[in-house]
């Protein structure tokens, strides 16, 4: 549609522009016939025409330029040719530039005094853009002049609003096929992707609670971040039991299925999955959280604990150390690494 718009408004303006061309050629044509030609100077060196001369042909110009059928606003100059250039002589303002080169003429208008009988077009020059229409006015048998009309082109705006037509409407179809499917299917898109996160959040908590109903709980939370326990990040006691391990399993799915967790729940989960002898997703969720949060010295011990009990020495050692970089003055921490580093050879 906006392609039409504008299209139609560019169309329309050389359609306008056209039809003031076509009067602005006929005008001058009939203008340049009946020119008085005893008003042209005898030469174009500069000073040939005095001040009262000038202004005769000035008024004179005046005149032809408001002759009916002529488009509003249309302006009158006259040229000659001197020294193989076009050379100007006097317009309706009545310039006293006799004999200046006129630079930015038509190059057609040359021809005119080979014998054409006018020409028009578009000019450009310094001060614009104009609708120009120029005839030769003979004298004694000659061309002696050139008589040119000229105006400012219409104004052109960027859009209109455009014509419908059955082919432009199949042109169109598409795009607004695609205007109106796009939005229902991101639409869908959203719904999909939706329920399959509530599908996966599902199958995710009924395999824990399968995996709850067939293990048995354990594990000793002894080693933990005591400090963990007074801002909520970790879980402080024991949580023992079957109800305890589902509940450990659920918050497990539940990080893994969601892109975008607290760090505060991160450490509670984690934290009950360790309570629930589950190091394994313990250590999934604090390895995630650790690349959010880089330097998070109880995720670091609480990895390194998972480590541990997950027979992962090395890695346990590696973590506490960090966790010990991160928080020197963590009491926890340093009695964890000691006891690391006791286990090892």
């Amino acid at each position: 549609l906006g392609y039409f718009s504008y299209h139609d408004a560019q169309a329309e303006a050389a359609s306008r522009d056209a039809k003031l061309l076509e009067g602005l050629r006929n005008g001058v044509e009939l203008a340049a016939a009946n020119f008085d030609t005893a008003l042209l100077p005898a030469s174009l060196r500069p000073g040939t025409l005095s001040a009262d001369a000038r202004g005769r042909l000035s008024a004179y110009l005046a005149g032809l330029a408001r002759s009916p059928g002529l488009p509003e606003g249309s302006f009158a100059a006259l040229y000659g040719l001197g020294s193989g250039t076009l050379r100007f002589i006097s317009d309706e303002a009545g310039q006293p530039r006799v004999g200046l080169p006129q630079r930015y003429a038509l190059p057609s208008y040359r021809s005119l005094f080979e014998g054409g009988s006018s020409g028009y077009g578009i000019v450009e020059d310094p001060q614009g853009r104009w609708l120009a229409a120029a005839a030769s006015i003979e004298k004694q048998g000659s061309v002696a002049a050139l008589l040119e009309f000229s105006l400012s082109p219409t104004p052109r705006s960027l859009f209109r609003r455009p014509a419908f037509s059955v082919t432009r409407l199949l042109l169109a179809l598409p795009g607004l096929a695609l205007l109106l499917v796009c939005p229902w299917l991101f639409v869908q898109a959203g719904r999909r992707s939706k329920e399959k996160r509530a599908d996966l959040r599902a199958r995710l908590e009924a395999e824990a609670e399968a995996d709850g109903n067939a293990d048995d709980s354990g594990g000793d939370t002894g080693e933990l971040d005591p400090q963990a326990g007074a801002d909520g990040s970790l879980d402080g006691g024991p949580d023992d039991g079957k109800h305890g391990m589902k509940r450990a399993r659920r918050q497990a799915a539940a990080a893994r299925s969601t892109t975008s967790v607290s760090v505060r729940d991160a450490h509670r989960r984690a934290a009950a999955a360790l309570n629930a002898g589950r190091p394994e997703l313990a250590s999934r969720i604090l390895e995630a959280l650790i690349v959010q949060r880089p330097k998070d010295a109880q995720a670091f011990n609480n990895l390194g604990i998972a480590y541990k009990r997950m027979g992962s020495l090395a890695k346990a050692l590696s973590c506490l150390e960090r966790a010990a970089t991160l928080d020197p003055t963590n009491g926890s921490t340093r009695a964890n690494l000691e006891k690391i580093r006791s286990l090892l050879p």
